[in-house]
């Protein structure tokens, strides 16, 4: 059972489990959850970090075969995501260096 303080005072009770009817409709309920509801300060001020996560985990999927891992081991799948992450690392170094070369950019980007 998942609890949730609403910001009336009253406590929403959510059951996170499957039921038949979610397993019928192929419905996640742990999918459909957030963790902080839209009143909270939390979620104005990390809203706008789903969208880029998103994007990442859809980079990810699509290179990897079919949304498959492509090594058998979880050292040799580990290593893959580490490669990821730092390719990733290097791209965005390249195109931030490139559009400050351009004059694009005149500070670096604020978070």
């Amino acid at each position: 059972m998942f609890e949730v303080a609403r910001s009336c005072g009253a406590i929403h009770r959510e059951r996170l489990d499957k039921t038949t009817e979610d397993k019928d409709r192929e419905f996640s309920r742990t999918e459909r959850i957030r963790q902080h509801p839209p009143e909270s300060e939390y979620y104005k001020d990390t809203y706008g970090y789903r969208a880029d996560i998103e994007s990442t985990n859809n980079n990810l999927d699509s290179g990897l075969y079919r949304q498959r891992m492509i090594v058998d081991t979880p050292e040799r799948q580990a290593l893959i995501m580490v490669g990821f992450c730092i390719s990733r690392n290097a791209i965005s170094q390249q195109v931030y260096e490139a559009r400050l070369r351009e004059g694009l950019l005149d500070e670096p980007p604020r978070m």
